[in-house]
């Protein structure tokens, strides 16, 4: 009798148990459905809808009707988006391509060599490593907004005391928009990925730099032989992101500039694609072209991500 009431209590117990984790797991399951399966379920679907206004003389108001048109939507984006000429991508495309370069060449290796700097706790690492962590925890438009009085501002009287001309602001031209916005996305993503690589090299056990350095290795050989092989998953996940990031990523150009970066030749892919939607002056047709213009992006970024993640997986260097 004892045992059959214990048995009647553990599986009320389990069902209780049951009950609980699916109500708790209910509620992030519906999110993760709603927000990202059918937001994008939604958004691939609209790249195959023209969508236009039509009045509703009933109501007096107006309507959105939307009608299925194949892949005309990528022919248009293909033929009249994507077009050297016309198109808006005629220099977001060489923007986005040129910063993913310079953020590979550039700022990975500066970004190692600082973090080692810190790593290795030479003078004024502390207070260096405080001011590398200011911009993830400053609003980025505080920052927007005291990088824009200082190019545009600070820079132009300081030129003129020094040569007697005044000089246009850097994000007043067009030729050298692109450049300080650039300036300004790697100075505010320089920080967190330098710590994010100061957090690997702390993980390398003490032992194995002091064997090094009773081996006589000197701090470059340090640097080369022993932490970069062991940091070397982080520098992949950051190479990684940095190309699957390369369509998306709009480098604050709305911050700066509104809907007007294009106009400074200082937009990006991400930029266009986000201000197809931003911009209220679109037509409603420009949602099925964003669709259209991601799923093409995603279909090249993709396959070319996965190749380079792999590539530096197989021929990187090993912790062995």
């Amino acid at each position: 009798m004892k045992t059959g009431k214990q048995g009647k209590k553990t599986k009320k117990m389990n069902r209780d148990a049951k009950v609980f984790y699916w109500v708790m797991f209910s509620l992030p399951l519906l999110q993760f459905l709603i927000f990202y399966v059918g937001v994008n379920f939604n958004s691939i679907l609209m790249a195959f809808q023209d969508i236009f206004v039509e009045r509703d003389y009933a109501s007096g108001g107006v309507r959105y009707v939307t009608k299925f048109v194949g892949l005309d939507t990528f022919k248009q984006f293909i033929a009249v988006e994507l077009s050297s000429v016309t198109g808006k991508f005629a220099s977001a495309i060489p923007n986005s391509l040129i910063y993913l370069v310079f953020s590979i060449i550039v700022v990975i290796p500066l970004g190692l060599l600082f973090s080692y700097y810190v790593y290795k706790k030479m003078p004024m690492s502390g207070v260096f490593r405080t001011f590398l962590f200011l911009p993830s925890v400053i609003c980025s438009l505080i920052m927007v907004i005291f990088y824009n009085s200082i190019v545009d501002q600070v820079y132009p009287a300081f030129a003129q005391m020094l040569t007697g001309v005044r000089p246009e602001g850097l994000l007043a031209s067009d030729k050298t928009a692109f450049l300080a916005v650039a300036f300004f996305s790697v100075f505010f993503a320089f920080g967190p990925s330098t710590l994010i690589y100061v957090n690997a090299m702390s993980q390398i056990s003490p032992s194995v730099i002091e064997s090094a350095e009773l081996d006589g290795a000197t701090g470059l050989k340090q640097f080369t032989k022993i932490v970069l092989p062991m940091i070397f998953p982080s520098i992949v996940s950051y190479i990684v992101i940095s190309f699957a990031q390369v369509a998306v990523n709009q480098l604050n150009a709305f911050s700066f500039f509104g809907t007007a970066a294009g106009d400074m030749k200082a937009d990006s892919i991400g930029y266009v694609l986000f201000n197809y939607v931003a911009d209220t002056a679109q037509s409603s047709q420009s949602y099925s072209i964003a669709s259209a213009g991601g799923i093409l992006f995603t279909l090249i970024v993709a396959p070319v991500t996965l190749l380079i993640k792999w590539a530096l997986e197989k021929y990187g260097p090993s912790e062995d």
